[in-house]
This record gives C-alpha cells, structure tokens and sequence, in this order.
C-alpha cells in the first residue's frame, strides 16, 4: 500500500495556511518538544516530597498518551485484596479505569496545545489529579459540558483519535466520569481545568484493623504486594489467620501475603505445626490445627 505524503498531510490538516507543518503535525511526530509528565507526591499536596516523577515525551503523542495511561492503569492501579472474617474476600482497586481513561484521553484532547503546556497527571496519597490547560471550550456553559454536548477545542485531532478507535464522538466520556465520580469531579478554573479521582483506599497510610459494630467482621486494610496483612503477626501466624479466612488461598497469594519468595514461604509452612494441607494442589485446601 502506498500513501501520497502531501496529500496525507494536506487532507489529515498537517499544513498551516502557509503550506508549513502546523502544532497538529508536531504533536504526531516521532520527536516533539511536548513532555508529559506523571509525578507521585508522598501525601496529599504538592507541598510533600516528590517519590516518582516520570516523564512520556518529545515522542509521537498517541504515544506518550498510551505510555502515561498504562502506567497508571496498569501499575499504579494496584488490587488491595482485603479478607473479611465470614469467609468473604474483596478486590478493591485503587480507582476507576475506564473513568480515568475518559478523563485523561480527554485531557489531551481538549488541552490547549498552542499555549505549549501539555496535560500532567499528579498522584498523591488520597487522589490523581489530571490537570489541562484551557478551561471550558468557547461558547459552553457547563450545563452544555455535563450534558454531553462534544464541541472537540482541537477537530482535527478529534479526528485522528476517533480514526485511531481512542475516542467515540457521542459525548459519553463526561458522563462516564460524572457516572463514577460525580459532578465534584470536575473543577474549571480560568486557565485549567482539573480532573480529581478520589481514590478507594490510601497510598501512603497503614489503616488499623476496623471491626463492625456487631463484632462479625475485621478487616484489614495494610497494602503489601496487594493483600491485606498485620504487621504484627509473625509469618506463620499471618499465614495461619489468612488460611482461617480462607481456606482455598493460593501459594501464590501467601508469596504476595507475606512479600517473600515461593521457597521461603514453603519452608514456612513445612516447619510449622499447625498448618495442614489437605488434598492436592489443585482441588484442594489449607487447614490450621488448634
């Protein structure tokens, strides 16, 4: 298949008025001098010491975008697996992915590419922010933007990310986020516009065992390789609380329970004298002798 560059170009809206490559053209590019930036902060502002700081840039945007998503979505977005003492286990994951997809995707959409600042995204203990330049589209009111009106501040990128299957022209992605979020969500300032998601438990904190108010069920909310533990409790008896909550846990779940490697939580399990295994490895399950 070949492709006629000019007319591509000229047909994609790659050239400005005087025939030269336009901000769209450099905004596709291989190389760039556009950056977008992910920064972790310790707590809850900006005041607080920066752990992370990684930066998506001078590359083709699509890719940088995609790049910057997955690392939030996909390691960021960690599982904290939370095991209550009626036998029930809960997946929490830290925020909402197909909300924040909407929220970022958008974010590079609608930002204000001329004025040469890119979309960042801020993490911190409690919440991500995603910040873009531009406010509200001219001529919106904020009834026409939460009421699903799509008036794209960039058409012709609107159409590359729809060609590209990144975006959907029907105005969801607002409703998507004010779906899982609310209103609340959404902050517009005169420059800016802020994207906050709150997150379903805290980055940074160690959250002490909490009981209901009938006694039924503890839970334990300590985030270590995504399950949940008590700091306190030795090894074996980590293993041995988890086992009572649920007898069917995997090795693979005790390795992340207890943050070690395969071979040391076996050598843990075989020199205890409570912890039973009954049945195969598929099929069947733990038991703890009182």
């Amino acid at each position: 298949m070949s492709v006629n560059e000019s007319s591509f170009c000229k047909n994609e809206g790659f050239y400005d008025e005087d025939g030269n490559y336009n901000i769209l053209a450099e905004l596709l590019a291989d190389e760039n001098r556009f950056s977008i930036k992910v920064v972790r902060f310790e707590g809850n502002d900006k005041g607080s010491n920066i752990l992370l700081r990684n930066e998506y840039g001078y590359q083709c945007l699509v890719t940088a975008m995609k790049n910057a998503q997955s690392f939030c979505s996909d390691v960021l977005n960690q599982t904290k697996t939370v095991f209550h003492r009626n036998g029930h286990r809960e997946d929490i994951s830290l925020f909402d992915r197909a909300a924040f997809r909407e929220a970022w995707y958008n974010a590079c959409l609608h930002n204000d590419w001329v004025d040469g600042t890119p979309p960042a995204i801020y993490v911190f203990d409690d919440r991500l922010e995603i910040i873009s330049t531009g406010g509200l589209p001219r001529n919106m009111s904020k009834e026409d933007f939460f009421g699903g009106v799509s008036k794209p501040v960039n058409e012709s990128l609107a159409k590359i990310f729809i060609k590209l299957g990144l975006i959907e022209q029907t105005g969801h992605g607002v409703s998507t986020i004010v779906d899982k979020y609310g209103r609340e969500a959404f902050t517009f300032l005169d420059n800016f516009l802020r994207v906050t998601i709150p997150f379903n438990y805290n980055l940074g904190e160690y959250i002490k065992p909490q009981e209901g108010a009938d006694g039924t069920e503890r839970v334990t909310e300590r985030v270590t390789g995504n399950i949940a533990i008590e700091k306190s409790l030795s090894d074996e008896e980590k293993l041995i609380k988890a086992i009572k909550e649920n007898p069917e846990i995997t090795t693979a779940e005790m390795v992340k329970l207890l943050d070690k490697s395969r071979r040391t939580v076996s050598r843990i399990i075989a020199k205890s004298t409570k912890i039973v295994r009954v049945g195969p490895d598929f099929g069947g399950h733990w038991e703890v002798k009182e």
